[in-house]
């Protein structure tokens, strides 16, 4: 009902307070009617510089999911260690730390996807939902598979692998 009554009002954006949406559409010098151009710049301008600072959505969000669902190599002991190609940092949990920077890195990047398909799914433009979903739900599985794999529950076959939690975490969303 709110978007659709600030459609109806010609506002800029609809969660924004109706004085505020006036004095910014003064600012920026909005004509009447444009408000729906200006929405898809503002949303276009706060995802870009929202997905910037995490190297996980900065990428697009195919991109970032197929990332998710990669199985990491076995290590090696010894000498002889594999050089694993692993660009977003998603297999090198080792320690504490390195689990608590894979946390950050996955559930940031789950929370800030879910913030920002929150406000592009309630704006009055059209915009997708089941790809974000998709992402969100890798994230929190990749995140749950990498935390049961560094407490070392993989059972005797060493069958956890965090990227067929991370599908499973996609298809559960």
């Amino acid at each position: 009902k709110r978007r659709l009554r600030a459609q109806a009002e010609g506002r800029l954006c609809w969660f924004l307070p109706q004085n505020i949406d006036r004095a910014l559409q003064r600012l920026l010098r909005v004509p009447p009617g444009a408000s729906r151009i200006m929405e898809v710049v503002i949303l276009g301008i706060f995802t870009g510089l929202s997905n910037y600072p995490h190297l996980l959505t900065r990428m697009l969000q195919n991109d970032g999911i197929q990332s998710l669902f990669v199985q990491c190599p076995t290590p090696t002991k010894g000498a002889a260690k594999q050089i694993v190609h692993d660009p977003v940092g998603l297999c090198g949990a080792d320690d504490g730390l390195a689990l608590w920077a894979l946390m950050k890195l996955l559930l940031g990047a789950a929370a800030l996807r879910f913030l920002q398909a929150t406000v592009t799914f309630g704006a009055l433009v059209p915009a997708g939902i089941f790809v974000p979903s998709l992402y969100m739900g890798a994230c929190v599985g990749r995140a749950l598979g990498s935390v049961l794999q560094f407490a070392g529950m993989s059972g005797p076959a060493n069958s956890i692998e965090p990227g067929i939690y991370a599908m499973v975490g996609a298809g559960a969303m």
